[in-house]
């Protein structure tokens, strides 16, 4: 389901940033009730550095994007009401249909609480002596 492509041979003319947020890396793809899910770190900050050139970062923010169904594109930053101003409603008429919710946003709130650790420089899950 995913290619990886030079970027001189893809044209991109039809596609558009999702979230603006920077990537600092990717944890995996998952799938969830048929629809694949990319994991990227968006908040991270370094912790450790293990030997030089080999650091440990702490994750505190990720995001899931679905790469087979556009359904959930900024299901988790869209949650304002164009038909409101602070708080008060202006048009009843033209409600917009309740947020479906993200099938990731439990994943998303563990990974994101400050326990998970990564580096892009070495596998964490190989001890010293192993590398």
């Amino acid at each position: 389901m995913v290619k990886f492509a030079d970027l001189r041979e893809v044209d991109l003319s039809d596609y558009r940033t999702i979230n603006p947020l920077p990537v600092q890396g990717t944890l995996g793809l998952i799938t969830i009730l048929n629809d694949v899910f990319l994991c990227v770190v968006t908040g991270a900050t370094k912790v450790a550095s293990v030997r030089p050139g080999e650091t440990v970062e702490k994750i505190f923010a990720v995001e899931f994007y679905c790469l087979n169904n556009a359904e959930y594109d900024n299901n988790f930053t869209d949650h304002l009401d164009p038909y409101s101003v602070d708080g008060q409603d202006y048009n009843n008429y033209n409600r917009r249909e309740p947020v479906l919710e993200h099938p990731c946003t439990e994943l998303k709130k563990l990974l994101s609480n400050g326990s998970f650790y990564y580096s892009t420089d070495f596998d964490v899950t190989q001890r010293i002596q192993d590398r």
